[in-house]
């Protein structure tokens, strides 16, 4: 909210920054994992990931690269649950 994004599940916690125009935003997002647990998609435990994408009331899709993984991209269709 308010330019800022954090999150988490039960192996990493994410914390970052957005920028929205309109209906688009970029988001720059650190992923830090802090319990043991399968590989991440990406293949490495902490990873930093620019993403861009459009924002929808509801719903908003993004794509974008870690820069500690050349060649692998999370491509994610975010759904509100609440506000």
């Amino acid at each position: 909210m308010d330019g800022d994004v954090s999150g988490g599940d039960n192996i990493s916690h994410y914390t970052g920054t957005y920028v929205q125009d309109g209906d688009k935003f970029t988001a720059t997002i650190a992923v830090r994992r802090h319990t043991q647990g399968p590989p991440s998609v990406f293949g490495v435990d902490n990873v930093d990931i620019t993403l861009s994408g459009k924002s929808m009331p509801t719903t908003a899709s993004c794509i974008g690269p870690a820069i500690q993984a050349p060649g692998t991209s999370l491509q994610a269709t975010l759904i509100r649950i609440v506000d």
